[in-house]
């Protein structure tokens, strides 16, 4: 078959159907690039971005503050919750406030350091009736009332009790002590719905808790232990609801290294 000619002895051009198969494989490279540099946005460097927001809370003089509730990510390693993470800076400090700094392996002879910055960063923060801190026999203890950290019969978190464990997770993070966690209770029993009795309810407690500081903020795993106790370990005895209060209880304790 012969090709159909113009006039001037010049041939026809074919029209091109498959253009449109050069915007797609743009578009196609286009979206490639995109997802690979989210995906390694994604991956952060939790030191480096540790150590940048420690400079930034320097040169603007504040303290580095950790906030925020138990969202979608709180079981996950994403970005918005390697933002959150502990960091060990707390802003300017003055040569008084370094040398009382516990870090490191702390021993019986310097708990009572742990013991002031612990007292210190609840004040500073307007947390400082959420907790009793003291030392005992076993070491450093900050006692956490239940109505701090959870409703009535619940084992969920609240905020409030959230950022009194975030404070304490800044101090916590500078040192290598062993921490046990201790969920107790008063003596009444549970109403049996969602947990079938108080050893139940004073161990998911002091889980909960570990799980916060060992997830939510990082802290190494191995160095913490939880137990839950019911009534068998009461401050006080079980005779009046201002007791029984004192009773309702998480204790977060500091072992010295030297024990």
């Amino acid at each position: 078959m012969s090709k159909r000619r113009h006039k001037g002895g010049h041939e026809e051009e074919h029209e091109n159907h498959e253009r449109w198969l050069i915007t797609y494989a743009d578009m196609i490279t286009l979206l490639m690039a995109f997802f690979v540099m989210m995906y390694g946005m994604s991956i952060l460097d939790l030191k480096k971005f540790a150590d940048f927001k420690d400079g930034a809370a320097k040169q603007l003089g504040k303290s580095p503050v950790i906030s925020g509730g138990q969202g979608i990510l709180f079981g996950g390693m994403g970005i918005a919750e390697a933002a959150s993470a502990p960091i060990t800076g707390s802003g300017p400090r003055s040569g008084a406030e370094d040398a009382a700094q516990a870090t490191g392996d702390v021993t019986r002879q310097d708990i009572g350091k742990l013991v002031t910055e612990v007292r210190r960063r609840l004040t500073e923060n307007d947390l400082q009736g959420a907790a009793e801190v003291e030392t005992d026999p076993r070491g450093a203890v900050i006692r956490l009332g239940d109505k701090v950290l959870f409703e009535s019969g619940s084992a969920s978190l609240t905020q409030e009790g959230l950022d009194v464990l975030d404070q304490i997770a800044l101090v916590l993070a500078h040192i290598d002590n062993r921490v046990v966690i201790e969920g107790h209770t008063d003596d009444v029993p549970t109403n049996g719905k969602g947990f079938p009795t108080n050893w139940e309810l004073s161990t998911s407690r002091a889980t909960e808790v570990l799980r916060w500081l060992v997830q939510g903020r990082r802290l190494p795993a191995p160095r913490f232990a939880a137990a839950g106790y019911a009534d068998t370990r009461p401050r006080v005895p079980n005779d009046t609801p201002d007791h029984r209060a004192l009773n309702r209880r998480v204790e977060i304790i500091v072992l010295p290294s030297d024990v």
